[in-house]
């Protein structure tokens, strides 16, 4: 059956349902400036002396929101208990010398801090206790993280403690570790921390942090695919600047927090999309979320501040007084989620369609038709997420607006302000259940993705045209991994990294990005052939030439630049 789709974009319907969101539009827009000016300042100290971190950079952490099917019961921006116990949280840290390609266990969306020197009045600020060039597997170390790992023989110490006071020392002990007689995970678990606590001083906290940033940028290009970890201490509240996705699987959970955070916290913050570069010497990006709700009129502070400027535009400090209007917002609100959950059903009937005519083409072995249609189920799987985030999230719109309406018809004593109250409560309701419609319709356009990718992988040597003996990781697949789609090429490349990255063998020194991008041509352009063959030798091509190429998958030297 040819399923029907809706032409009207949801961003359009909706700009005419809430014109007071779309008036609040800058707010996203300034934040995004604010991060990319973070990002690009490579400073190795701040203009006061103190650390970089606290003017500089992204402080990035990978959140899972809490399963309640697993008795689980916490909010992402808050403390675990493991964290809580440590008395530290382990965040990465990225700036356009800092790069990596994903996010820290394996998460695919989270949250940026907003950095000390642009805290508002009143907003406590956070501490780094130390920074690790690479993850530092934080999680098995006593001393907020920093200090000794439990699993390891000898006893880990601060890398001032050994005499490594900057990044140079910091590389030679690491490659002699990861060289010499340490192996698998252990050139991790032994790699030593740079103290950054505030027994350091000033000077020796932009000293320790200066060594950290050195040491990241010497073994940037061969150790990209790792994120940067370091420990924060953990302040009364998270200063939420953003909260964010790095994939489009992580969009629906980045707007369930926000909704969350502005809901349990009264803060609004915005929802961006970070790009993260994919090779060295790419940069990240980042985008707002152009469907996100809009400010609704009410934050119990600004996101961030800017010294001798006024708050961040779009964050106001005094909520919706008017109950009259408070009940139109939340009426606009709930009829907002009722057109979401319609589209969110749609998707998921588009999803269903496209999944089915996938297995039909599996059948008939069409690896063409295939491809495209597993490219359109993850489409279609996509956009009933998106829809239904969206309705959840104007659905907590519409309860806020409520809320504050009652507030209003109490404070008031007028009769019109209670009738407008109790109108923005049935409103409220009728959005919340269009949103667990909308919640259901997207439960079965979930997206199946495999449980194993990677049958099995081995090292072998090969006469290669073009280069003579090189080495080659053979990579067979999992009959799943043959079938997926574009939207599990991360995963996929993820697992295999994980599994095989850390071999000596790996090296793409010279090619950087190289393995990843000749995995995913064998994805596109050979799913079949039985070992999927790369090569840290070969040149870096683009993926359109990668596929063009006469020995598609496999370029040769005189490829390079292509």
């Amino acid at each position: 059956m040819r399923t029907r789709t809706v032409k009207t974009p949801l961003l359009l319907v909706l700009s005419l349902l809430l014109p007071w969101s779309v008036a609040r539009a800058e707010t996203c827009a300034e934040t995004v400036k604010l991060i990319q000016e973070l990002y690009n300042n490579t400073a190795n100290t701040c203009p006061d002396g103190e650390s970089a971190s606290n003017c500089s950079g992204l402080l990035i952490r990978g959140t899972t929101r809490a399963d309640p099917a697993k008795g689980e019961n916490y909010d992402v921006w808050t403390p675990s208990p493991r964290s809580k116990a440590k008395g530290a949280e382990s965040y990465s840290y990225l700036r356009a010398d800092i790069n990596f390609p994903d996010l820290a266990v394996r998460t695919n969306n989270g949250y940026i801090t907003t950095p000390t020197a642009n805290l508002c009045r009143g907003q406590q600020p956070t501490y780094l206790q130390c920074a690790y060039p690479m993850d530092g597997w934080t999680y098995e170390r006593d001393d907020r993280g920093c200090g000794d790992n439990a699993v390891t023989a000898q006893r880990e110490q601060h890398c001032q403690a050994l005499g490594i006071n900057n990044g140079q020392a910091w590389v030679d002990r690491y490659n002699k570790q990861s060289g010499g007689t340490l192996a698998g995970e252990n050139q991790y678990r032994e790699q030593c921390a740079f103290d950054m606590s505030q027994s350091r001083g000033r000077d020796g906290r932009a000293m320790a942090f200066s060594s950290f940033l050195q040491a990241r940028r010497l073994v940037g290009s061969t150790w990209f695919p790792m994120p940067t970890e370091v420990m924060v201490s953990i302040p009364a509240q998270a200063n939420v600047m953003a909260f964010i996705y790095t994939e489009p699987a992580g969009r629906a959970e980045a707007l369930k927090n926000q909704a969350d955070y502005l809901a349990k916290m009264g803060e609004y913050r915005p929802v961006i999309r970070v790009q993260l570069p994919r090779f060295p010497g790419e940069k990240a990006q980042f985008f707002c979320d152009e469907q996100q709700p809009g400010f609704t009129g009410y934050s119990r502070s600004p996101g961030f501040c800017k010294a001798g400027k006024a708050s961040t535009p779009g964050f106001g400090t005094t909520p919706v007084v008017n109950p009259a209007q408070a009940a139109a917002q939340a009426a606009q609100a709930a009829q907002a989620a009722q057109l979401a959950a319609q589209q969110a059903a749609q998707a998921a009937q588009a999803a269903q369609a496209a999944q089915a005519a996938q297995a039909a083409q599996a059948v008939q072995g069409a690896q063409a038709a295939q491809a495209a249609q597993s490219a359109q189920a993850a489409q279609a799987s996509a956009q009933a997420a998106q829809a239904a985030a969206q309705a959840a999230a104007y659905a907590q719109s519409a309860s806020a607006a409520a809320q504050a309406a009652q507030a209003a018809a109490q404070a008031g004593q007028a009769a019109q302000a209670a009738q407008a109250a109790a109108a923005a409560q049935a409103a409220s309701a009728q959005a919340q259940a269009a949103a667990a419609a909308a919640a259901a319709a997207q439960a079965q356009a979930q997206p199946s993705y495999c449980a194993q990718y990677i049958e099995s992988a081995t090292w072998v040597q090969r006469d290669e045209p073009g280069y003579g003996m090189i080495w080659t990781l053979q990579v067979k697949p999992t009959e799943c991994a043959r079938r997926m789609g574009p939207d599990q090429t991360d995963r996929a490349f993820r697992e295999l990294y994980e599994k095989y990255g850390k071999d000596p063998r790996w090296n793409e020194a010279n090619n950087g990005g190289t393995m990843r991008r000749q995995f995913v041509c064998h994805v596109v352009g050979t799913p079949r052939k039985e070992t999927w063959n790369i090569e840290p030798a070969r040149p870096y091509v683009s993926h359109a030439a990668s596929l063009s190429l006469p020995y598609i998958c496999n370029p040769l030297p005189s490829d390079a630049g292509k």
